[in-house]
């Protein structure tokens, strides 16, 4: 827990897994994103900067300060975490979903007239003669005729209000880039560990790096 500071052996300090040993609850106010594991990523730290001097030797403070880090840091933390839980194509560098709307609204009118006309025209003769005439005579001859006319009118209205949708799935690679160039870059996104990521940033700010006592005793004083 205790071992005497690089350079000034007099002066004894207190590592971060000695203070973690002595008060394991100096991470219970750390704030990760959801879905981390929260123990995985308390043992990436003590792995990388255990034994490494704390920057502070009083574990009230050292708690605040490991508080602090982590809330002034949730939103990179968090943005850092959902992109590796992304599902995508590594082949693929875009992929779009394109809608198309069409629409016509308006009515046709038609009208339709036809007309019609129909004359019959006739006699109607008595073929007895009349008493007083010598020669024949018609008794009675009606002569006549008759018009009938007639029409139709239609009229019919078409909707013609049409609306038309269309949707389109594009995607692959418009790019310059070989496969061989995604497959690197993919490689690239592998390696990346946000464990690591995140002990190493809090090694440069909650402890003093061991390459870095050497050089410096602003420290020796404590906190």
């Amino acid at each position: 827990m205790y071992r005497p500071r690089a350079g000034n052996p007099h002066k004894v300090v207190m590592s971060l897994g000695g203070m973690y040993e002595y008060d394991n609850t100096i991470f219970d106010d750390a704030v990760i994103p959801d879905g981390m594991d929260k123990t995985q990523l308390i043992t990436t730290i003590l792995a990388e900067c255990g034994e490494n001097e704390t920057r502070c030797s009083n574990p009230f403070v050292l708690k605040k300060m490991i508080e602090n880090f982590f809330f002034t840091r949730e939103y990179k933390y968090s943005k850092l975490w959902e992109s590796t839980q992304l599902d995508y194509d590594p082949l693929e560098n875009y992929n779009l979903t394109i809608e198309v709307s069409r629409g016509t609204q308006g009515q046709d009118k038609t009208k339709r007239t036809v007309e019609s006309e129909s004359t019959t025209e006739g006699s109607n003769e008595n073929q007895r003669s009349a008493f007083d005439s010598v020669s024949y005579q018609p008794n009675e001859k009606d002569t006549g005729s008759s018009t009938v006319k007639g029409g139709v009118s239609e009229n019919e209205t078409f909707d013609t209000t049409r609306n038309e949708a269309e949707q389109r799935h594009e995607f692959g690679d418009n790019s310059a880039r070989s496969s061989m160039d995604n497959i690197r870059q993919q490689r690239a996104i592998v390696d990346f560990n946000i464990y690591q990521v995140i002990a190493l940033e809090f090694e440069d700010q909650i402890t003093i790096p061991v390459y870095d006592r050497m050089y410096t005793n602003i420290f020796e004083g404590g906190c």
